[in-house]
């Protein structure tokens, strides 16, 4: 189970630097990301799958942004770096609620 959280987060990170995959895939990978965050004990998983899930989701709001107005400022920033923060904390909150202990 151990190396399918890591090739989960792997394929995750991947699909952050390719042109539009966190975009296609968020779906899928957002929901894993957060099942398998909350089935370990790892801290320092845990903290990537967070930070993954916020870049994803900041990623996301870009491209919405970008295809509905444009390259209109504030926005073309702003959205996307209050969606990031905002599923961070969120995110981070829940699995430090109830992941489990080591």
């Amino acid at each position: 189970m151990r190396l399918g959280r890591l090739v989960l987060l792997v394929i995750a990170s991947v699909l952050l630097i390719s042109q539009g995959g966190a975009i296609v895939a968020a779906p899928v990978t957002l929901p894993l990301l957060a099942w398998a965050s909350s089935r370990t004990a790892s801290r320092g998983f845990r903290a990537a799958a967070v930070l993954v899930a916020g870049l994803t989701i900041a990623e996301c709001a870009w491209a919405f942004i970008y295809v509905s107005a444009g390259e209109a400022q504030p926005a073309i920033w702003l959205v996307p770096v209050a969606g990031g923060v905002t599923t961070t904390l969120v995110f981070a909150a829940a699995l430090s609620r109830f992941a489990p202990r080591s």
